[in-house]
């Protein structure tokens, strides 16, 4: 059995989400009407061979949402790479920019983004400020390209393991509303629900 280095993993999974933004990006174009969150074959015969897009209606193309003490100089800063390499406008918070900019500033990009991807991974319901970008893009009904980093899909969706532990934290602090709370249990279940990309080593 022949075993594939991790690297290769990641340069398809790349390839891959590239592909399926830019099929986001087609559809968009040529009808009024678009089914998002499909496990649609995508045609890639013309990949790389469009005409660059002169229309821009949303600053950005994508938005990408990530914890950062698990995947910054790492995944995410190839998947950022990768796709501006490619002239996809992509927007990458941060744990410096989010101390610098209000929510409501994050929250506006997400509405203005045709696409999100949000890298779930171990410690991604540790931080609030993921977990209200996360609500934002299902409240938005938003295309979501979702990458589960090193979790099991399970234990998303259940608030199970080092999710469980997350809301344990914000629920002891006693700062979020129970509301909130909620909405995030509901967005976590709806992003479990969502066909993406798994990737279980990097290493």
């Amino acid at each position: 059995m022949m075993v594939i280095p991790a690297f290769v993993i990641l340069l398809i999974l790349l390839t891959v989400i590239f592909r399926k933004v830019r099929g986001c990006f087609k559809a968009e174009t040529t009808s009024d009407i678009v089914v998002s969150n499909q496990d649609e074959e995508i045609n890639v015969e013309n990949i790389g061979q469009e005409e660059p897009r002169t229309m821009v209606t949303s600053r950005f193309d994508v938005f990408l949402s990530f914890r950062g003490k698990d995947t910054r100089n790492g995944f995410t800063d190839h998947l950022y790479e990768g796709l501006q390499s490619r002239y996809v406008n992509t927007f990458r918070d941060s744990e410096g920019l989010k101390k610098g900019e209000k929510i409501e500033q994050l929250l506006g990009y997400i509405e203005n983004s045709k696409v999100c991807i949000p890298v779930i991974s171990e410690g991604y319901a540790h931080s609030k400020w993921c977990l209200k970008e996360l609500a934002k893009m299902m409240e938005c009904k938003k295309k979501i390209i979702p990458v589960f980093f090193k979790v099991n899909i399970s234990d998303v969706k259940n608030q199970s393991g080092s999710f469980a532990s997350g809301f344990e934290k914000h629920e002891s602090k006693g700062k979020v509303k129970q509301e909130e709370l909620i909405k995030w249990r509901e967005a976590l279940i709806e992003v479990g629900n969502i066909s993406g990309f798994t990737l279980k080593d990097t290493n």
